[in-house]
């Protein structure tokens, strides 16, 4: 890769990051095919790629660099918040659901529950954020659980099925490259 594609300003932005905040998509391709290597170096404030484009809702962005190698999926800013929470917090439900679906394992921290109870304190906009991680398992505290007013199992089946499903089909896929990979050659079946 050129040093171009890699360098910072005094903020630490990239041009994967600048590409990323704005939502472009192909200059973000065009960047990783060229041989980018800040997939997952962050700005100074802490925040990688992942972390821009789940706090701006790019969910494309999201998933390119998931299969492009970023490792930074569950990476925290400087201020500890993680990809998931700031989508929480912005109300990306979409985007909380596609960072489980695509290997996040935040929905097991327990400090994502506070981050629930803290944001259903503070506002009644991310029902459906709150919904869908509460659906996968986040649990919210007792006197809370009035927040959801009811809970619908039928979605909650439908975002479980969804995300589990997918997960696990793209782990079966992976444990079948990694395991043709270590073969000397990789067999496409058409």
């Amino acid at each position: 890769g050129s040093t171009a594609l890699d360098t910072s300003d005094g903020f630490g932005w990239t041009p994967l990051i600048v590409a990323t905040s704005r939502g472009h998509i192909d200059v973000v391709k065009t960047l990783l095919h060229l041989g980018c290597t800040t997939i997952d170096t962050p700005n100074n404030k802490g925040r990688t790629p992942m972390y821009v484009a789940a706090s701006r809702g790019h969910l494309s962005i999201i998933e390119t660099l998931v299969y492009s190698g970023s490792e930074a999926i569950d990476t925290p800013d400087n201020n500890g918040t993680s990809p998931i929470c700031i989508a929480l917090k912005r109300n990306h439900a979409s985007i909380s659901e596609a960072l489980v679906r695509l290997g996040s394992c935040e929905i097991y921290n327990p400090l994502l529950s506070e981050v629930l109870t803290q944001d259903i304190a503070e506002s009644h906009e991310n029902r459906e954020s709150v919904a869908t991680l509460h659906y996968l398992g986040v649990p919210l505290p007792d006197d809370e659980t009035t927040y959801l007013e009811e809970y619908d199992e039928e979605a909650a089946a439908e975002v479980r099925f969804r995300v589990y499903f997918e997960r696990s089909l793209m782990e079966r896929c992976l444990f079948r490259l990694n395991r043709s990979q270590s073969k000397t050659t990789l067999r496409f079946i058409d």
